[in-house]
């Protein structure tokens, strides 16, 4: 639903970022929805330009469509409960550089 919203406000040239509003910079999520439309169109130099979480998102939802297409979530849930840390230390670091990146982002202003 959210997801959505945030689709038809990105349209007609809305934000809706609370973080934007609070800290007037913007958040590591910022320009996401932006990023994974551009890749739809298939263009990749644009996504990654607004964010390039956007890439990493939409082949996360690929590598779970064929996880759970041939039924091998069974291997995932042991490789992420066997290297949890890791999973959590990736995640945040990859935050942190697109926060540093948005944060000079001119195309999310």
């Amino acid at each position: 639903m959210l997801g959505t919203v945030s689709v038809i406000f990105n349209l007609v040239d809305i934000r809706i970022c609370p973080f934007f509003y609070l800290f007037n910079i913007p958040c590591p999520g910022c320009g996401l929805t932006r990023s994974v439309l551009a890749i739809f169109k298939l263009d990749i130099k644009s996504s990654v330009q607004y964010n390039f979480l956007g890439i990493i998102i939409v082949i996360g939802f690929i590598f779970y469509f064929l996880v759970y297409f041939f039924d091998k979530r069974n291997i995932v849930n042991t490789f992420l409960v066997k290297n949890k840390k890791m999973v959590i230390i990736t995640a945040i670091v990859l935050l942190i550089i697109a926060e540093i990146i948005n944060f000079n982002n001119e195309l999310l202003y």
